[in-house]
């Protein structure tokens, strides 16, 4: 790839930049951790979405009786109607110390499981190391996490085909996203390697790992052009896919969804989206009824650079978005979604039994 500067965006990426926040506390956190946790069950993530099972498990651990008591209040950001990062870490942080706490509450009372059994086990020691416990059966997600997948390797011409997994909380967003990187790595006696072969070993190095955590903090078509840039490593793939916005009367959204909210009250509407630069992908296109891409958050002169980044690497851009609602907005979401001229697919959320 040419050494040319990346055009930058004077506007976010996105619209999920958070402001003001809000607490709920004792019911309100309840029926909130409740609602959100049946929308992430219902949204069928696939491999390329954060974990579904340990995002189910924050918001069963985020709300009071989750926590056992131990916490009462969630604090929601405005702009993306999800827990905030101190959440995040509050739920994380108690994580970290429960096998210690655990350890320690037993060895003050070693009937202590038994009572924590009971179903009406309402002291507030007893209550607390069952939220413990909970913690160590079903953690949280990290903040971050890396995973390496050797696909191919070819010792004789230095190369490794390699499959890069990337979850992180968005600290900007304030939500849950994941990297899927197709790349080839080859050795080239100029540069550092990156990524070392041994036989079928794979071994990488700090930075490999280092640029590709630098380079994931943004739209999948902007960090397909920031890692070509480097010598040794040649992109096929790259998709980034949330868990969020949440919306719902009294957050931020788009004007036809906070109509659609206004219309239906106490309802809920989770976002999907999905964002990937391919170079297998036969067209650009634009599946998504409110997403604002890299490309399209620049100038015009601008755009004119990065329409000859993609002749010159060969990839394609595609974005799209689906949605997990409460029963009671999905006709209205699906008849918005039809007048957009984008139709998206929509799940229901099962309600509680």
């Amino acid at each position: 790839m040419s050494a040319r500067a990346v055009p930058r965006s004077a506007e976010p990426l996105d619209s999920l930049a958070p402001q003001a926040r809000y607490e709920l506390r004792g019911r309100a956190a309840e029926t909130y951790a409740r609602s959100v946790r049946r929308l992430v069950a219902g949204g069928r993530l696939n491999r390329f979405f954060p974990d579904a099972r340990s995002l189910v498990a924050l918001f069963d651990l985020l709300a009071p009786s989750g926590s056992q008591g131990t916490h009462d209040e969630i604090e929601v950001g405005l702009g993306t109607g999800l827990p905030t990062e101190r959440m995040v870490t509050r739920v994380q942080a108690d994580a970290s110390i429960a096998a210690e706490a655990c350890h320690d509450a037993e060895a003050i009372d070693p009937t202590l499981r038994d009572l924590a059994a009971g179903a009406n086990a309402d002291d507030a020691f007893v209550r607390r190391y069952r939220y413990h416990r909970a913690l160590l059966a079903h953690p949280p997600p990290p903040s971050f996490s890396m995973r390496r997948e050797l696909r191919r390797a070819d010792p004789e011409a230095r190369a490794a085909w390699l499959t890069v997994t990337l979850d992180r909380f968005d600290l900007a967003a304030e939500c849950f996203v994941r990297y899927t990187i197709l790349l080839r790595h080859e050795d080239p006696r100029w540069s550092r390697s990156q990524v070392r072969l041994d036989e079928d070993d794979l071994e990488v190095s700090e930075n490999f790992d280092n640029l590709v955590a630098r380079a994931t903090a943004r739209d999948a078509e902007l960090v397909f052009i920031l890692l070509s840039r480097v010598p040794s490593i040649t992109v096929e793939n790259v998709t980034r896919c949330r868990v969020g916005p949440l919306w719902f009367a009294g957050i931020e959204a788009p004007d036809p969804i906070r109509d659609l909210l206004a219309d239906h009250p106490g309802e809920f509407i989770l976002s999907l989206p999905l964002d990937r630069a391919d170079v297998s992908g036969r067209a650009h296109r634009n599946g998504d009824p409110f997403g604002l891409g890299y490309r399209e958050a620049l100038s015009r002169a601008a755009r004119g650079e990065v329409d000859e980044l993609r002749k010159e690497l060969g990839y394609h851009v595609r974005r799209e978005r689906k949605f997990v609602c409460t029963p009671g907005a999905a006709q209205a979401l699906r008849d918005q979604l039809k007048r957009s001229k984008k139709p998206c697919v929509i799940y229901e959320a099962k309600s509680e039994r």
